[in-house]
């Protein structure tokens, strides 16, 4: 938060930080109105005694681990204090017939979406679905990389058993040395993370702890985008102590409808 985001004088196609000194723009209001009054929200406060703290920023700047320092930082500032740098049940009922070993919660909860937006948007049966997602490779290399899960829709919906959650499996498990450095050779060379047709990236924030942020006002409540990209499906923490998630995803009504229904298992 040194300074701006500027086109680079030497290659008008990417980006570099000018370190300015510039700070970070604030924006404050008050408003007498409650929280619950409220479909979408800015930074305000209400008459409730809520704060809704909402900010942006360009994702070449912040990725989720710093976001979530961003925020714990800002937490710490109001606060006073110095800078700092259950989802068991759905995974054991994934899990109850299948065979795998060392399942994550992440590879079940991907998997479980994966095939829910898959059937909610009614692809044809012959359509080659994937779902990429970021993975943390800096202890080798000091990137994110990209990686994915592929299967056709037939495969997805007919299959038995876990063979969702496999094809997740086997995304995180084929990153290898010579994965790792492919993939960071392509974004160098692309400028940008793959995007096939039929395809949609999956972020999970589930383990940055943002919502363990106190601020001077009090316990964070809930950690959300305003708006989301189109292909683009990010996973929160739900409230405090439910034990719950937060999937955030735009799609059509009638879409979104059945998305919910095929995560409730209400069909």
């Amino acid at each position: 938060m040194a300074g701006r985001l500027v086109r680079s004088l030497e290659d008008s196609n990417r980006f570099e930080i000018e370190c300015n000194d510039a700070g970070i723009v604030v924006i404050a209001a008050r408003t007498n109105r409650k929280l619950s009054e409220f479909g979408v929200v800015f930074l305000t406060q209400f008459g409730c005694g809520s704060l809704a703290l909402t900010t942006h920023y360009n994702h070449c700047t912040l990725d989720g681990l710093a976001v979530r320092d961003f925020e714990a930082n800002l937490a710490a500032l109001t606060r006073g204090d110095p800078l700092t740098i259950q989802i068991e049940s759905f995974k054991r009922k994934a899990l109850k017939d299948c065979k795998l070993k060392n399942v994550t919660s992440f590879y079940v909860v991907a998997a479980k979406i994966w095939k829910a937006r898959t059937i909610a948007m009614n692809m044809l049966d012959d359509t080659m679905s994937t779902m990429l997602f970021p993975v943390d490779a800096r202890k080798k290399s000091k990137a994110l990389v990209p990686g994915f899960a592929r299967a056709t829709v037939k495969e997805l919906i007919e299959s038995e058993d876990g063979y969702d959650i496999r094809k997740v499996q086997e995304g995180i498990e084929r990153l290898d040395d010579e994965y790792i450095k492919s993939g960071i050779d392509w974004l160098e060379l692309n400028r940008g993370v793959p995007c096939w047709e039929d395809s949609f990236s999956f972020v999970s924030w589930l383990r940055l702890e943002l919502e363990d942020q106190t601020f001077a006002w009090g316990q964070l409540k809930c950690s959300t985008p305003l708006t989301v990209k189109s292909g683009l499906i990010i996973l929160l923490p739900g409230p405090p102590g439910d034990g719950g998630i937060n999937i955030c995803l735009d799609l059509p009504q009638n879409q979104m409808y059945m998305f919910c229904r095929i995560m409730l298992e209400e069909i």
